[in-house]
């Protein structure tokens, strides 16, 4: 059993109230907007093509949207899922550095197999986080998943699965850290999320966020993840004015300040 820390609780509280009565007209967990996918995905010049990309920035329910399309119309070829593959990770700002963006469309084959059996419902959110675990962590170089750690491939999962494997990357893991006064995702030396992080630590994650959605009062788990993610107080993608802006980063920055 676990209990929430009083003032960590109280402050996400806080910054629920502010985000509903400053900002109405925007869900929660479309604050956040990714990268142009189309320019994202250029960059890389690799050696296959997708015809499906444009430039707007993308939000998460719009997404959502054109995945669960996809599931209702049982359309699974190959460049379909890179495609979504593709407008997850710019969706997410996954960097263009050669051993993240580069490397994760270079080895796509790897995976790209698990996001497909996500999207048919052929494998559970869970079994999908282990297939991904220990393709990261495989001891041989051939066959090994690059690129792509457990921030990123739990967002494949939150979007190609049932929308509730939940996104496990830096913020939300230090939210749930500090929401618990606990280390209940293990980070790294650089503060990311670990790949020592086994499928019982994912499972053990996404039920603190279904109690939080109950202490929040929520209306769903992605929206939870959503608060808890929150946005960057340096750079403004949301779209939204200077004090919305503000408004809308606060729990980020205050988790900064205060992550221990």
């Amino acid at each position: 059993m676990f209990s929430f820390n009083k003032n960590a609780l109280n402050k996400l509280k806080e910054c629920k109230i502010y985000i509903e009565n400053s900002i109405r007209s925007v869900k929660i967990g479309n604050i956040w907007r990714g990268s142009k996918t189309k320019q994202w995905f250029d960059y890389f010049e690799t050696d296959w093509a997708l015809n499906n990309l444009n430039n707007e920035p993308t939000n998460r329910y719009d997404l959502l949207a054109r995945i669960d399309h996809i599931k209702k119309n049982r359309i699974f070829d190959i460049f379909i899922v890179r495609e979504l593959i593709v407008k997850i990770f710019a969706w997410g700002g996954m960097s263009k550095r050669q051993n993240t963006g580069k490397t994760a469309l270079a080895f796509i084959d790897r995976y790209e197999d698990i996001c497909k059996d996500l999207l048919n419902g052929q494998t559970t959110n869970i079994s999908a986080y282990k297939c991904f675990f220990d393709l990261h962590n495989h001891k041989n170089k051939d066959l090994k998943m690059k690129g792509v750690g457990p921030a990123f491939y739990t967002k494949l999962i939150y979007f190609l699965g049932d929308h509730e494997g939940l996104i496990m990357d830096q913020w939300t893991a230090k939210s749930v850290n500090m929401l618990c006064n606990d280390k209940i995702v293990k980070l790294d030396s650089s503060g990311y999320v670990s790949k020592r992080n086994k499928e019982t630590t994912y499972i053990k994650f996404i039920e603190i966020l279904k109690k939080l959605q109950i202490e929040l009062t929520m209306d769903s788990l992605s929206e939870t993840e959503a608060l808890i993610f929150s946005t960057s107080r340096k750079v403004n993608r949301t779209g939204l004015s200077l004090d919305q802006h503000l408004v809308a980063s606060e729990w980020r920055h205050f988790l900064i300040e205060n992550y221990k």
